[in-house]
């Protein structure tokens, strides 16, 4: 278990925001509300400042954060924002957060594309897909170009995902245009 674990718990299913700093992103933040964790990975629904609304499912490796912050106390100032506009976490989807390979497998299953990250080694690309097959350590999916035609397969190493989002607004609108 992540050596914040006691932190993670006081927080898990609270209506308060948590904000991690990653190593392979350090100019990055991911906020959200943390809904679920495990060994290696956690789950927020993410959150984004501006437009101040939650948009989808982020999944961390906890490797990689390293630091966080909280917004705990009744007076911090977005917590009555989030209370007069009634913002809190949605219905967690069934996500198996045990592995990476169970975590891409069980989004599939939840969303009709889901978009994986290689951040360590790729800090400024995406690839989003469907159809997930994860054998020996690595993920072959169907992949979408941003004009949301379906260019074939693509394979990576299972240990090189840095995170895995579904159900933001991007994916679903390629999802909606894309043919089968």
């Amino acid at each position: 278990m992540p050596k914040y674990t006691d932190d993670l718990n006081r927080v898990l299913h609270k209506p308060w925001l948590i904000e991690f700093k990653r190593s392979c992103c350090p100019r990055e933040k991911e906020t959200g509300f943390l809904v679920d964790f495990h060994r290696d990975l956690l789950l927020l629904q993410s959150f984004d400042w501006n437009p101040f609304r939650c948009h989808g499912w982020t999944i961390l490796r906890h490797d990689d954060v390293k630091s966080y912050r909280t917004w705990e106390e009744p007076a911090d100032w977005p917590n009555p924002a989030l209370k007069r506009l009634r913002i809190k976490p949605a219905a967690v989807p069934p996500l198996d957060l045990r592995t990476i390979a169970g975590a891409i497998r069980s989004a599939a299953k939840c969303a009709p594309l889901f978009t994986v990250y290689r951040e360590k080694k790729y800090p400024d690309e995406c690839w989003i897909g469907r159809k997930p097959r994860c054998r020996t350590g690595k993920l072959t999916f169907e992949t979408i170009s941003p004009m949301a035609e379906w260019d074939g397969d693509y394979t990576i190493e299972l240990a090189d995902i840095t995170k895995i989002v579904i159900g933001d607004g991007y994916a679903a609108a390629l999802a909606l245009t894309a043919g089968n």
